[in-house]
């Protein structure tokens, strides 16, 4: 879980792309658990999200499920995301032990 305050809320664009990373999420997975493609993920955060759409934003945010609690803006992957994620990760591991192996 990560937890971060933020002084202004024009900020949250940066907390995105800093929870991704603390959370060991690539632009790919990302993309994946918001229904995105790669390049708009990467687009996104080249911009810091201001050409993101607000649905788009929002998609993003409860991927990583973002929340906002006491003040403070808590990322926390909820159950149905981390299965995803550990999937992607499994069939990411898969792929490329059949490739050593060959």
């Amino acid at each position: 879980m990560l937890t971060s305050e933020l002084e202004d809320i024009k900020y949250l664009s940066y907390l995105l792309i800093k929870s991704r990373i603390a959370l060991k999420i690539t632009q790919r997975k990302l993309a994946f658990l918001s229904n995105h493609t790669e390049e708009q993920i990467i687009q996104f955060e080249d911009k810091n999200y201001h050409n993101a759409s607000y649905v788009s934003f929002l998609k993003v945010q409860s991927a990583l499920g973002f929340k906002h609690k006491n003040g403070k803006f808590i990322a926390q992957l909820n159950e149905f995301y981390q299965k995803e994620l550990n999937s992607l990760r499994f069939q990411e591991n898969s792929h490329i032990y059949v490739q050593k192996a060959s």
